[in-house]
């Protein structure tokens, strides 16, 4: 394999690709006000709401749990989340989203493929699966958790 300073170029294709992603949110939410971080946040919550502590989201974010509590102070300010102290062990917080506007909810909801079918136009299935195995374990070797 060809090991240059070229590859280091992927990274910027990668910080690109997620610009055109928050841009992405960004247009489709218009009228709403929220950071990509929360966008992305409350997205998790609508398709995963069993991932409702910080720790369990920013695990599946794969970001730190530090933006996760920042978003989560920010949307509960806001209104468009609900925190809950666990009762049996208080230092968990489980975290409800609070939306009832169903054109929001359907924005959402539809965000993440809408993006990601944009994103995968005209790669076989084979190219993915061999992409997200080297994207895996390329993050493995920098020590960082792709999953």
């Amino acid at each position: 394999m060809v090991r240059t300073n070229s590859n280091v170029r992927y990274l910027a294709i990668f910080s690109d690709m997620m610009k055109k992603y928050q841009e992405n949110c960004r247009t489709r939410l218009g009228e709403y006000s929220f950071t990509p971080n929360e966008t992305s946040m409350m997205i998790c919550l609508l398709k995963n709401p069993e991932v409702d502590t910080a720790k369990d989201i920013a695990k599946n974010m794969g970001i730190s749990q530090s933006l996760i509590c920042r978003s989560v102070d920010s949307l509960t300010r806001k209104g468009f989340l609900k925190v809950i102290r666990d009762s049996e062990d208080r230092r968990i917080n489980h975290l409800t989203l609070r939306i009832d506007d169903d054109k929001l909810k359907n924005i959402l909801l539809s965000m993440d493929h809408s993006f990601e079918n944009i994103m995968v136009d005209g790669v076989a299935d084979d190219e993915l699966a061999t992409f997200h195995k080297v994207v895996e374990r390329m993050a493995e070797n920098v020590g960082v958790a792709a999953s």
